[in-house]
């Protein structure tokens, strides 16, 4: 009886095995829709740098640029080429650019007219007191200045040697008097005469011929009170 029912139970297992064993492929289904697109992933790093390329071939040769020239005078067809400037140093004048035909054409101040006279700043600061200078070269005597006053008289000096005898003076003039006008014969020239009856004083005798006295225009009462003064 136990032999049966495990030869069953065997038989069973077969058949279940032969009905799970798998079937040909089929053919392949349509395609499914596109997915979303997935997040970016992180930058790579960076790889090593390519090898310097060949030098490039020599270009051509460009055209001359502007010159800027200068001189004394208006500038001549001779001077310079065409697009150059000229400057006249003189007139302060800028020529150009030159034509192709070698004209200038008229130039252009370039120094304005001189303005007006702005108005008078105001005095700046007083500023400080320099340093003296070297002393400068004497300079050439100046002509006499007036004379000054008479100074204060000295003291007395001492007494010198007694000095020699001078030549003898010429006479002096003498004082006369008399009764009546003196005559020609009176005195000597430059002397002095009173009349002492007129109270005429004579003199001084100028000659001793013609008109050789003179009236003094003097009293007698006068000139002896100068004497006695």
């Amino acid at each position: 009886m136990r032999r049966i029912f495990f030869s069953i139970m065997i038989l069973s297992l077969v058949l279940v095995l032969d009905a799970c064993k798998k079937g040909d492929t089929g053919t392949a289904g349509p395609a499914g829709p596109t997915g979303p697109q997935g997040t970016a992933g992180s930058a790579g790093a960076q790889g090593p740098g390519g090898a310097a390329g060949p030098a490039g071939a020599k270009g051509a040769t460009g055209a001359d640029g502007t010159k800027i020239l200068s001189g004394t005078g208006v500038p001549g067809a001779a001077v310079g080429v065409a697009n150059d400037f000229y400057i006249d140093l003189t007139a302060m004048k800028l020529y150009g650019p030159k034509a192709n035909d070698g004209t200038w054409g008229s130039g252009k101040d370039l120094k304005g007219a001189q303005g007006a006279n702005g108005a008078t700043g105001e005095n700046g600061a007083t500023g400080n007191t320099g340093s003296q200078g070297p002393a400068g070269a004497n300079g050439a005597t100046g002509a006499d200045g007036p004379q000054g006053p008479v100074g204060p008289q000295g003291p007395v000096g001492p007494q010198g040697p007694t000095g020699g005898t001078g030549a003898a003076g010429a006479n002096g003039s003498n004082f006369l008097a008399g009764s009546g006008a003196p005559t020609c014969a009176t005195g000597a020239i430059g002397d002095f005469y009173f009349d002492i009856v007129t109270s005429t004083l004579y003199g001084p005798k100028l000659s001793d011929t013609g008109t050789c006295w003179e009236q003094a225009q003097l009293s007698a009462l006068l000139l002896l009170q100068e004497v006695s003064s």
